[in-house]
């Protein structure tokens, strides 16, 4: 192999960045539980436009076949990614410290 593939993958990222392909974090407040809503940046994101994480997903349909609900609640905060401002990806529910 030619090259450092270590500094390839971050010219090949760099590039995409500059594309103005780069992903974006976001903040999220959750509007409504059932179903799933979310607000970021001034949009109301609807069930459509949402992908969630395998182990949170696993998380919440335990705790609701458990009766003991307490992720993703109204209120609560998430943290999204996105690439295109069109889909999200929940990826975890953040708290403060």
């Amino acid at each position: 192999m030619e090259g450092d593939p270590f500094a390839r993958m971050m010219e090949l990222i760099r590039g995409e960045q500059r594309a103005g392909g780069a992903a974006v974090m976001r903040i999220g407040t959750v509007v409504t539980d059932a179903p799933l809503r979310i607000e970021t940046a001034g949009l109301r994101l609807e069930p459509e436009a949402l992908r969630i994480d395998r182990r949170l997903k696993e998380t919440l349909e335990r705790e609701i076949a458990a009766g003991t609900r307490t992720t993703l609640l109204p209120g609560s905060k998430a943290l999204l990614l996105t690439d295109d401002d069109q889909t999200y990806f929940i990826l975890c529910e953040v708290r403060n410290a």
